[in-house]
């Protein structure tokens, strides 16, 4: 990707039911101080870092560890001799005249749940089952998706890189699903859009992949007739790709263009940038993150990116970005960070057409949205209780008052994020200072957004619970939160 990011531990597993974790227990981050002290721990296969540079191990004497930082046009401390490494901004350089035509990097990464694709389990999810096309890096995936797309599988076998212009046809009632192997993240660098045809009937599922460089785009082509695209935990970089700073490179690009009417879209545990779908489809998103990359931006719409995108259904999930759908069918657990922009063409953060049927619960949509029915939502519940409190005896508050206690509470109930970009560690997680309305305000007391499933907040209770059996008399615990 190009983008800095921080490189965590590989915990290795304790021994003993008595041994006290150590910082190589747990899934840390990795400080250069700490690499350099300890390298021969955290260097080498099956440890937290290791390198083949044309398809030779780099020993751990021919390593170093250093600061990496820019300096100007290029990097501080570089090499004379040695692979230096910066665990800090995850960056390699190799000596001068020395650079590898094949660099093979193991390593690993920090997020805060299962989401996006990754090393981890995922075969429960994968929709076909039987024999597959197996594609490497050096092998073309071009070549592997038009040998199935009348109904089969491609599986890529590694995380490596597939820079490629891809296109994709799949006939009427035929099945095909692109996936990542098992515990694997391959990163297909798109040459432009990967386009798709589906004819009625048909369907296609991707599975595991990292999408950079162009979009995932569904052309008008095909007859009358439902069609079926699901993404199951991939990411398809907001902003298509990052600059060198972490930076979205086009920031106003949506990730996926669906233009076929009667497409049916499913998302789950994905990451990816905005969304555009004809208002005859529909939507259905889960455990997602949905980033437009600023507030102000459109997250979900029409092509146009201002007239109605399908009907849509969002539980246990995170969106960044105004929406306009044709029908809002359920919005559960779900974080609508949406706002206007000066001068925006747009009349409201989050727009539903119609609204006789649908619902949002336990989610927070900006106050001046127009959605379905609304039930415990905020910053709508947040707001409603401080005016009972304040309205005492009943009908004693003025207008301004009450537009000022409106204003102020709508300003303290907002998400805040940890971090806001795509690669840092933290992304999309719920900062330590979110009120709880927000952080503990799902339909079962866990947080609204993509990391409803961490169950954070009763992880927290629970702690806190034994941490007092436990504790000697006259002796108090806290929490720290190390990432």
């Amino acid at each position: 990707m190009g983008n800095n990011f921080q490189l965590f531990t590989r915990p290795q597993s304790e021994t003993d039911i008595t041994h006290i974790a150590e910082p190589l227990n747990v899934p840390e981050p990795i400080s250069r101080r700490v690499l350099d002290r300890y390298l021969d721990r955290y260097y080498g296969p099956q440890l937290s870092l290791f390198i083949e540079a044309d398809n030779v191990t780099t020993t751990l004497g021919n390593v170093q560890v250093c600061n990496l930082s820019d300096d100007g046009v290029t990097w501080a401390h570089l090499p004379v001799s040695k692979v230096s490494i910066d665990p800090v901004l995850g960056r390699i350089a190799f000596p001068p005249g020395t650079p590898p035509v094949n660099l093979r990097v193991t390593c690993q990464y920090g997020f805060s749940m299962p989401t996006g694709g990754g090393s981890y389990e995922r075969s429960k999810t994968f929709a076909l089952g039987g024999g597959f096309d197996a594609v490497t890096q050096g092998q073309s995936l071009q070549t592997a998706l038009t040998a199935a797309q009348a109904g089969g599988i491609v599986e890529i076998g590694d995380s490596g890189r597939y820079p490629e212009t891809l296109t994709l046809t799949i006939p009427a009632a035929a099945k095909v699903e692109v996936r990542a192997a098992n515990e694997h993240r391959p990163t297909v660098v798109l040459g432009g859009d990967w386009t798709i045809s589906l004819a009625p009937g048909s369907e296609l599922t991707l599975n595991g992949l990292l999408i950079t460089g162009g979009r995932v785009r569904v052309t008008a082509a095909g007859g009358v007739g439902a069609r079926i695209l699901r993404l199951r935990h991939c990411t398809l970089v907001p902003g298509l790709a990052l600059t060198r700073e972490g930076e979205p490179l086009s920031p106003a690009e949506s990730s996926l263009v669906v233009e076929r009417a009667g497409t049916q879209v499913e998302i789950d545990h994905c990451l990816l940038g905005g969304v555009a779908l004809v208002d005859s489809t529909e939507l259905s998103m889960t455990n997602t993150l949905l980033d437009a990359t600023a507030p102000t931006r459109v997250a979900f719409a029409a092509p146009d990116g201002l007239a109605a995108g399908g009907a849509l259904t969002v539980v246990n999930s995170t969106v960044i970005g105004k929406v306009h759908t044709v029908r809002l069918d359920l919005a559960s657990n779900t974080i609508f960070a949406a706002a206007l922009a000066a001068g925006d063409a747009w009349t409201h953060p989050v727009l539903s057409d119609q609204n006789q049927q649908g619902c949002c619960r336990f989610s927070f949509v900006p106050l001046n949205s127009i959605v379905p029915r609304r039930y415990r939502c905020q910053p709508a519940l947040a707001v409603d209780a401080a005016l009972l409190e304040a309205d005492q005896p009943k009908g004693s508050l003025t207008d301004p008052e009450i537009l000022a206690l409106t204003l102020s509470t709508q300003a303290r109930v907002r998400p805040a994020f940890t971090a806001r970009r795509y690669g840092q560690a933290a992304y999309g997680q719920l900062a330590g200072h979110c009120p709880e309305e927000i952080s503990r305000g799902a339909d079962d007391e866990s947080e609204m957004g993509v990391f409803h499933d961490v169950f954070a907040p009763q992880r927290e209770d629970n702690l806190k619970i034994r941490l007092q059996e436990y504790l000697r008399f006259g002796l108090e615990a806290g929490l720290f939160h190390a990432t």
